[in-house]
């Protein structure tokens, strides 16, 4: 069988489903949104609670319309008055305790809705819904559909699991009514009721408590209490010393730096010395050997002999 499919809903058929969701009418939870109504509607869940096509409340039930604000932790002052009464007649349910110290009125307004006893419970889930409230769905014998309601805060949650336990749910009362609740939570052949019990909360603290089935000790029986076995606290070891640490090894005096060495000036590259005049003998042969030269030259012009002559005999002077 294929799985029901919210978007093959016509617009119409869709807001019926969103409009008994607000309301509380479609499960019994008010305020749910779409993505929830979305699930519970395709998980196969119908809107005959919303057209009224439910078993009716069970006689012990609590007043409709304040137990209905209970839920969303609506509850006037007029709401608790009507709820503390409706506690103290005969009409509540014989399987919840009658103080409301140990369970609180509204909460057992919520858990009177459940129209049927402890002993036809197979399970009960509670898991959150969000905004802080907690979806209750009981499981009972002989029938299809679930039991579901909400409970409004943590406390409430709490309060339901103490009554879930059989040590717990015993401390809650004194006398003729403790009696009378371990006969309401067994089962026909008097034995202990076997609830699988799953009570989760998955928000930022990730708590979860599994509450398992307990039976009553045997009255009458005193049992030793273990020995509590002496624990010897472990020798203290002193703390380790710290290694000590080394001294770092003193900076040597930074030694100044020399001042840089003056260039040398340079000196004036000096000029050659003039080679020694040469003796006059050799002035004389070079000049006996010019006259050789010149002997060719006899041909020229007086003047420029006479010109000639004039500078070797200048020269001579010079030299002499």
């Amino acid at each position: 069988m294929a799985p029901r499919a919210w978007d093959s809903l016509s617009s119409s058929a869709r807001s019926r489903y969103l409009g008994a969701g607000r309301s509380g009418k479609l499960t019994g939870e008010p305020f749910l949104d779409e993505d929830e109504v979305r699930a519970y509607y395709e998980s196969g869940g119908s809107l005959r609670r919303a057209r009224g096509h439910l078993r009716p409340r069970p006689a012990w039930a609590a007043p409709k319309d304040p137990t209905q604000r209970a839920k969303v932790s609506l509850l006037t002052e007029r709401d608790r008055r009507s709820l503390r009464t409706w506690r103290r007649s005969r009409s509540a349910p014989r399987w919840l305790p009658r103080s409301s110290e140990q369970l609180r009125d509204d909460v057992a307004a919520i858990l009177s809705e459940i129209d049927a006893p402890p002993d036809r419970w197979r399970s009960v889930t509670v898991t959150p819904s969000g905004s802080g409230r907690y979806r209750v769905v009981v499981e009972v014998t002989r029938r299809a559909q679930p039991i579901v309601t909400t409970l409004p805060d943590w406390a409430a949650v709490s309060d339901l699991g103490r009554l879930l336990n059989d040590h717990a749910r015993l401390a809650m009362a004194t006398g003729s009514e403790k009696k009378r609740l371990e006969k309401q939570w067994q089962s026909p052949r008097g034995t202990a009721l076997a609830i699988a019990v799953d009570i989760s909360d998955t928000d930022t603290k990730a708590r979860r408590v599994n509450v398992a089935p307990l039976t009553p000790p045997p009255t009458g029986t005193a049992r030793a209490l273990p020995k509590e076995k002496k624990v010897t606290p472990p020798a203290k070891i002193p703390p380790a010393k710290a290694p000590a640490k080394k001294a770092k090894p003193a900076k040597a005096p930074a030694k100044k730096a020399k001042p840089a060495k003056k260039a040398a000036k340079k000196s004036p590259a000096r000029k050659p010395a003039r080679k020694p005049a040469r003796n006059l003998r050799d002035v004389s042969a070079r000049l006996l050997d010019l006259e050789a030269l010149l002997k060719p030259l006899e041909s020229v012009d007086a003047a420029t002999i006479a010109l000639l002559n004039g500078l070797i005999k200048d020269v001579e002077g010079l030299i002499g």
